[in-house]
């Protein structure tokens, strides 16, 4: 550990999106994910690819930015959800989804970045953890 905050046994980012906000935690730095299951970055663009396990319908990745909602547990994916039944409302960020007909139980990967498959250069490659598919995203 590099650093510490006052009274705490981390520090928090002073750019975060949250720091000095009355209604949110300052640690705080993108919200309404599910239930991620690998989180990796593209070690050439940075970008944060997150593979995250849906509940009822729909799987899905998203691509994790500052500040960023992604909308659990009022959305599945692009999808309105409620567990009680009820149609819900909120954001519709989400970067892909899934059906269940295709999958069940993401789990996230890696974006490839070596010499020995030039053809899946810059491609996200992750599975299904019921179904073994394994898929390249572009």
């Amino acid at each position: 550990m590099d650093h510490q905050d006052e009274g705490k046994k981390y520090a928090i980012p002073k750019d975060n999106p949250f720091v000095g906000r009355e209604d949110a935690r300052p640690e705080v730095w993108a919200y309404g994910v599910r239930n991620l299951w690998r989180m990796a970055f593209d070690r050439k663009t940075g970008v944060l690819w997150a593979g995250d396990v849906g509940q009822n319908l729909y799987e899905e990745i998203n691509l994790i930015v500052k500040g960023g909602n992604y909308g659990w547990k009022l959305r599945e994916g692009l999808h309105p959800f409620s567990a009680k039944g009820r149609p819900a409302q909120g954001p519709d960020r989400a970067d892909l989804e899934y059906h269940h007909s295709l999958g069940v139980c993401i789990i996230g990967g890696n974006v490839y970045r070596g010499p020995r498959l030039p053809e899946l250069d810059g491609a996200y490659l992750y599975a299904d953890y019921v179904t073994g598919k394994v898929w390249a995203l572009r």
